[in-house]
């Protein structure tokens, strides 16, 4: 079956059941939908995203940050790893200098990592320790978000929660 045509003459409040019944997954209810089709409510986006975390998956991230701390606890005394990340180091501190990235020091990576370590010096310190943090507190969120990822768009919270322990336990070699 085709979809009906969208024309211009056509109002979202004529498309809204069109939208609710493409988007809608047999035996689920999808809280984005229904927030779409029914209009931003803050009670029903707060009881959606009650609804949507249990509590266990409330307590990932942090399982994640203090697994992701145990892997890397024993780098957290070395000076230095690579030379990646003593050049991120560099960036990161003439950033803060007020250095225009790119120019006086480069690599050629995009600048998020640069950010990165530009706020964990800023918020723990100039230090190697400070950017071990960091690097920590990243991984922790990225695994989180990996698990995200596998819960709503694969449907699968296996897939999200082998993602992210495998992202975690790879990511220690970098």
């Amino acid at each position: 079956m085709f979809s009906p045509l969208v024309t211009e003459s056509m109002r979202f409040r004529d498309l809204k059941p069109y939208i609710a019944w493409q988007c809608r997954t047999p035996g689920r209810k999808d809280w984005m939908v229904e927030a779409m089709v029914n209009g931003p409510s803050d009670d029903a986006v707060s009881a959606a995203l009650s609804k949507r975390w249990s509590p266990w998956e409330r307590m990932l991230p942090l399982f994640a940050l203090a697994l992701s701390f145990v892997l890397r606890a024993p780098s957290f005394y070395w000076t230095s790893i690579d030379w990646d990340e003593s050049l991120y180091f560099l960036m990161a501190k003439g950033f803060l200098r007020g250095e225009s990235l790119y120019l006086t020091v480069w690599e050629n990576k995009p600048p998020g990592i640069y950010m990165i370590f530009a706020l964990s010096q800023l918020l723990f310190g100039s230090s190697v320790f400070a950017a071990r943090i960091a690097a920590c507190i990243a991984v922790a969120l990225t695994a989180t978000l990996l698990y995200c990822y596998g819960r709503d768009v694969l449907a699968s919270r296996l897939v999200g929660a082998v993602a992210g322990l495998l992202y975690i336990a790879y990511s220690v070699s970098n």
